[in-house]
């Protein structure tokens, strides 16, 4: 489900930037403590799995 782009010289470039700076700043690490305190979020991610070819 990945594409590969080669981009020099774009003005997409910037907005790329852009998005991951302020994408990182939203961002926090995961802790292992994190995913134990998070069980429900299990079936979730079970359900997300069997439909995600489907997005």
């Amino acid at each position: 489900m990945e594409c590969a782009v080669l981009m020099v010289g774009c003005s997409a470039l910037d907005k790329l930037k852009l998005d991951c700076i302020v994408t990182m700043e939203k961002s926090h690490r995961v802790t292992l403590q994190d995913c134990k305190n998070r069980k429900h979020s299990l079936i979730w991610q079970a359900i997300l799995r069997t439909i995600s070819p489907l997005l």
